[in-house]
C-alpha cells in the first residue's frame, strides 16, 4: 500500500488557567458572568451571559473541534446528546476565555 499526497495537520490547544472559575451546584461561572449549566451535562447545555456575535467553539479533551457556532443572543442551548462522556473545553473567541464542560452519560 502506498500513500500519496499526505499532509501533516497540527492542532494547537490553548488552555486558559481555570483557577478563577467556580462550579456551584452544577453551574460553571467565570468572572465575566458567563454561565454554563448544567455542568456536568447529559443531553443539552445552556451557555448564558455571552455577547451577541460571539464565536463559541467546543473541543474535546484531545483538541478536536466538536461544535462551533456564532451566538445571536446572550444565551444559547447546545445539543450534547451525541457527545461522548468526557471533558470538553468551551472557547469564546471574542473574550479569549476557555471554560471546562463535563459530559456525563
Amino acid at each position: 500500500v502506498t500513500a500519496q499526497n499526505l499532509s501533516t495537520i497540527v492542532y494547537t490547544v490553548t488552555v486558559t488557567e481555570l483557577s478563577s472559575l467556580t462550579g456551584i451546584s452544577g453551574v460553571l461561572k467565570n468572572e465575566n458572568n458567563v454561565f454554563i449549566y448544567p455542568n456536568p451535562a447529559e443531553n443539552e447545555v445552556t451557555i448564558e451571559g455571552i455577547n451577541s456575535n460571539e464565536v463559541i467553539s467546543i473541543y474535546n479533551g484531545i483538541g478536536t473541534l466538536i461544535f462551533k457556532t456564532v451566538s445571536t443572543d446572550s444565551k444559547i442551548i447546545v445539543n450534547t446528546q451525541f457527545f461522548a462522556s468526557g471533558i470538553y473545553f468551551v472557547k469564546f473567541d471574542f473574550s479569549k476565555k476557555v471554560l471546562k464542560l463535563l459530559i456525563k452519560k
